[in-house]
């Protein structure tokens, strides 16, 4: 026996070994100081990707002033910049050598000015996020991918546009004529921007054009455009079947969606600031990730008869005070109703809900009730996390939960009408202590100490777990 487990070790440790230098291989950490700046980076395929900057000096009032990225550390070409690696730098000078701007990867609240090279290839994401004070972009003559016109960056036939740089963006904007795309963050951060019309030929607008522009009170759209259309001021296709954008300044406590609508898309109300009430149309079928997202007025939203799909942070940091789930309700995203402070109860029974996934009602401190559908089988870690409730029923279809209880302090009794339920995962409040078998064995053992009480079917289990844990038991009839 003592052979085997040594040959299992070795194995093991040669396996591990061999992992670690594939890993070593394929992107190896390095850092160097080079012109007063300490660089991170990786290395991967002959290249260098920048991870982080910082000056060597950092009590320098001015240590944070320019920087001037190298073409090459360590002997490999500088080819992309990783998220956050330039952050807290005014100025930026990036080589010929870079091909890639990774999301976030350039600057940050201090930036005001940006150079790129001749060599960019390809911006992912918004790579400008947080740039909240930027003033200028420019890009080298030579590339041929990028160029600047009138303030903006965009692809170099103009049919996308990627920035707008935050303090520059006026009142009124409208996106010129070539524009098929509006970029991740193309007008993020702005103070000023209030009327944003969509050009003739934009096809394409990502959902986080906006990121942060909390002052747009309406939009409008050339009509010659043949892919999107507005009422009152908020933009929709042109079908009117999707609303796309809510201008989040727009006055007003109560928006009702027109009738037609069957989906709310992506970030659609998101910093919507005077918004107190929604009210859906019958026809609405799915609200997208983060449709109201940090919309912190809104307390009224009756979910319609024949909405199938809400997204993940759909209803997150919003003040609605209850909710009730409609019949054909199938799925509900991670964290859609996390941080809803003044969430009190929460509705699924009539729901087809298979799963509640991770923190999807997390953080709501005074959640006392809640109702799940008898056609739930598995809640996600922290779903409920925090939650107020004094007592819990758990349908009989449910078989897994992964702490999904954590926090839930007050709550003091628990059905399982499952015979399969299993609960020793659910993470009900529990407290711990090391308990000593005699003088002789001094690491102990640990102790669990539960707050609740269960009721269950005999031979359960629930059965079991109560058993193993000293737990108080009530037979369910």
């Amino acid at each position: 026996m003592k052979k085997l487990l040594s040959l299992l070790l070795s194995i093991t440790l040669i396996l591990s070994s061999a992992a670690f230098s594939h890993t070593a291989f394929a992107a190896e950490w390095k850092s160097v100081i080079k012109d007063g700046v300490e660089y991170c980076y990786t290395v991967k395929d002959k290249a260098a990707t920048i991870t982080s900057t910082s000056p060597k000096k950092t009590s320098s009032k001015n240590s944070y002033k320019t920087i001037s990225i190298p073409s090459k550390l360590g002997g490999y070409a500088v080819k992309t910049l990783a998220a956050h690696s330039t952050d807290c730098w005014e100025n930026i000078v990036i080589p010929n050598s870079v091909e890639t701007l990774e999301d976030a990867s350039v600057g940050g609240y201090s930036t005001k000015t940006v150079k790129i090279g001749s060599g960019l290839k390809k911006i992912n994401g918004d790579a400008f996020g947080g740039c909240n004070k930027l003033q200028s972009i420019s890009v080298s003559s030579k590339n041929k991918n990028f160029t600047v016109y009138k303030n903006a960056l965009y692809s170099k036939g103009k049919t996308k546009i990627y920035k707008y740089p935050a303090s520059k963006i006026p009142e009124s904007y409208t996106v010129i004529s070539s524009v098929k795309t509006i970029g991740d963050g193309a007008f993020a951060y702005s103070t000023k921007l209030k009327t944003l019309t969509i050009g003739k030929n934009v096809k394409t607008i990502h959902s986080n054009m906006l990121n942060c522009t909390t002052s747009i009170t309406k939009f409008s759209v050339d009509k010659k455009n043949k892919y999107f259309s507005v009422k009152d001021g908020v933009l929709f296709n042109k079908k009117k079947t999707t609303l796309v954008l809510y201008p989040c300044a727009k006055s007003g406590l109560s928006y009702k969606i027109p009738k037609g609508v069957t989906k709310i898309s992506s970030r659609a109300f998101r910093f919507a600031s005077k918004l107190g009430e929604v009210i859906f149309p019958s026809t609405l079928t799915e609200i997208s990730s983060k449709a109201f997202q940090e919309a912190y007025k809104l307390k009224i939203a009756d979910l319609p008869s024949k909405l199938k799909k809400i997204g993940s942070n759909a209803f997150e940091s919003t003040a609605i005070t209850k909710l009730v789930a409609p019949s054909t309700l199938e799925s509900i995203g991670s964290s859609a109703f996390e941080n809803c402070k003044s969430l009190k109860s929460v509705d699924l029974s009539k729901s087809k809900l298979t799963k509640i996934s991770n923190r999807t009602f997390c953080g709501n401190t005074k959640l006392n009730e809640i109702k799940l559908p008898k056609t739930l089988k598995t809640v996600l870690n922290n779903a409920f996390g925090d939650a107020a409730i004094t007592s819990l029923d758990l349908p009989a279809s449910v078989t897994k939960m992964e702490e999904a209880f954590g926090g839930c302090y007050k709550l003091k009794s628990v059905t399982v009408r499952g015979m399969n339920t299993d609960i020793s995962n659910a993470g009900f409040y529990r407290t711990q202590h090391i308990e000593y078998r005699d003088d002789e064995d001094m690491e102990g053992y640990t102790v669990y100490k539960y707050y609740i009480t269960i009721t269950a079917k005999k031979g359960s289990k629930a059965e079991q777990f109560a058993l193993d844990n000293g737990i108080e038991f009530t037979e369910l009839t």
